[in-house]
C-alpha cells in the first residue's frame, strides 16, 4: 500500500527550510515544497510513501526554518485496505 503524506506548516519567525517525515521508527525521507521552493513562512509538501502495510502508524513531520530553529509534530494514521 501506498501512504500520501500532505501537510501544511506556518512559521512565524522566518521561512521553512527543510521537511523530513518518518513512518513509525523507520528512516527520515526528505521531503519536497509543493510550489518548488521552501521560501516561506508557510508551506504544503506531499510525500508518498510506497509498500505501506495496512494499519495503524505513527508519522513524524520535522521541520527546520531559516533562522535553524526546529520543530516536530507527530500524529497516528490509519492506512486501510
Amino acid at each position: 500500500m501506498a501512504f500520501d503524506a500532505n501537510a501544511d506548516e506556518r512559521d512565524t519567525r522566518g521561512f521553512i527550510t527543510r521537511a523530513q517525515v518518518a513512518l513509525d521508527d523507520g528512516s527520515w525521507f526528505v521531503a519536497a515544497p509543493d510550489d518548488g521552493l521552501w521560501d516561506d513562512g508557510e508551506e504544503s509538501f506531499t510525500l508518498l510513501l510506497e509498500g505501506v502495510p495496512p494499519g495503524e502508524h505513527l508519522v513524524r513531520v520535522r521541520f527546520v526554518d531559516s533562522l535553524g530553529n526546529p520543530a516536530l509534530v507527530t500524529r497516528t494514521a490509519r492506512v486501510g485496505r
